[in-house]
């Protein structure tokens, strides 16, 4: 599952460990060790809806070229993805 780790906007990858309140909040164990408390419309992963995917679309995507698992955010171009960083 990853989400956004608030307050500095930035996704990362998290567990859920705990659901309370209305439901859709969530305690989420960061891959630091820290925890804290997220909502449903700011977290995604395999469960999440399906989107089909068009050129020009904005994704967070896996870059195969790093040494460890980074998603990092870019546009679908002609069946590649261009990330903001200019690398493909």
């Amino acid at each position: 599952m990853m989400t956004n780790m608030k307050p500095c906007y930035v996704i990362d990858l998290g567990r859920v460990t705990e659901r309370f309140g209305d439901g859709r909040q969530y305690m989420i164990k960061w891959t630091d060790g820290s925890k804290g408390v997220q909502s449903a419309t700011y977290i995604f992963g395999p469960f999440s809806k399906r989107q089909k995917l068009t050129s020009g679309d904005f994704v967070l995507a896996d870059d195969d070229n790093a040494d460890q698992i980074v998603y990092k955010p870019g546009i679908v171009r002609k069946g590649f993805v261009d990330f903001f960083d200019s690398s493909r």
